[in-house]
C-alpha cells in the first residue's frame, strides 16, 4: 500500500468516527453520567407504586415497572438547571436499545421532603432506599 493510500484510509476512518459522533451522540455542554448524590435505589411509600422503584448508575437509569420487571436505558446526558423558582432543575437523558430517545426532569428536596419528584407526577415522592 501506497503512503498515499494508506493516508486516505486514514483520513476515511477519521471521517467515519467524526460522522458517527455528530449524527448519534448526544450535543456536548452537559454532563455524560449521573452526579454521585443519585446514585442508588430510590423507592415510594405511594400505594399505586409501592411495587416500582428507580435506579441511577453512573451510566444508566431502571424504571422497575412493578413485580420483577424493569426497563433499564443508557443515560447520554445529565443537566443541572435553576427553574424559575430558583429550585435546582435535573433532566436526565437516556435512550433505549432501539436508540429512541427520552428526557425527565425533577427536583431533589421539595415542599413535600427531601425526595426526589419529577415534574410531571408531583403526587409521587421518591426517597432513597
Amino acid at each position: 500500500m501506497s503512503l498515499k493510500n494508506g493516508l486516505l484510509a486514514v483520513l476515511g476512518v477519521l471521517l467515519l468516527i467524526v460522522g458517527y459522533r455528530v449524527l448519534f451522540e448526544e450535543p456536548t455542554g452537559r454532563l455524560r453520567t449521573v452526579p454521585e448524590d443519585l446514585l442508588g435505589v430510590w423507592v415510594t411509600t405511594n400505594p399505586e407504586y409501592s411495587d416500582r422503584y428507580l435506579e441511577f448508575g453512573a451510566d444508566f437509569i431502571t424504571f422497575g415497572t412493578g413485580g420483577v420487571n424493569s426497563k433499564k436505558y443508557k443515560v447520554t446526558g445529565f443537566d443541572r438547571d435553576r427553574d424559575t423558582d430558583g429550585r435546582e432543575l435535573n433532566t436526565i437523558y437516556f435512550r433505549d436499545v432501539d436508540r429512541s430517545t427520552f428526557s425527565r426532569q425533577f427536583h431533589v428536596g421539595s415542599d413535600k421532603g427531601d425526595g426526589l419528584v419529577f415534574i410531571n407526577q408531583t403526587e409521587v415522592v421518591w426517597v432513597r432506599e
